[in-house]
């Protein structure tokens, strides 16, 4: 089911929106940086606070 969903909305996407292939490339690159932001400011903040102690 999670198979045949992905296909066809892949396919969908592709005839809706034209040259989608130079649209997706930043999009994913956009949510792989977001993703680490959380994480990275986690680090930040634990560094800061072994500092003042």
């Amino acid at each position: 089911m999670w198979t045949f969903g992905i296909t066809l909305m892949g396919y969908y996407l592709g005839r809706v929106i034209p040259d989608v292939d130079k649209y997706l490339l930043p999009i994913v690159l956009g949510i792989i940086v977001l993703s680490f932001v959380p994480s990275i400011i986690h680090i930040i903040q634990e560094r800061r606070d072994s500092k003042k102690d």
